[in-house]
């Protein structure tokens, strides 16, 4: 190597992790509403959409961490952000299935 040749530095994609608590985010703002169809979306945001994107954001930070020639300059609490995002997440969605569930016995 040369002393002209740039290293990139590289970073985790943090908004797909800020995507992913978005997501859970909008599932709590739809849990007051009384609507059986808000709560059905409010268990897919934090439920489905927040794991794939939490997921991606592993996957693709991985595959960054493992790229040649970058300076990879890794979060230090990324693998604690993505915890409090799913169980979060995961809470969430057992509230909203917990009044889905009660709408579908009375019905």
């Amino acid at each position: 190597m040369d002393g002209n040749t740039s290293i990139e530095v590289v970073r985790p994609p943090f908004q797909i992790i800020v995507a992913a608590a978005a997501a859970v985010l909008a599932g709590v703002a739809l849990l007051p509403l009384p609507s059986l169809a808000t709560h059905v979306l409010g268990y897919l945001l934090s439920s489905v959409v927040c794991f794939l994107l939490t997921a991606g954001f592993i996957q693709a930070d991985r595959r960054r961490a493992s790229r040649r020639g970058v300076d990879y300059r890794p979060w230090s609490t990324s693998r604690q952000v993505c915890t409090v995002v799913l169980v979060v997440g995961f809470a969430v969605a057992c509230w909203h299935a917990w009044y889905i569930a009660n709408e579908l016995a009375v019905a």
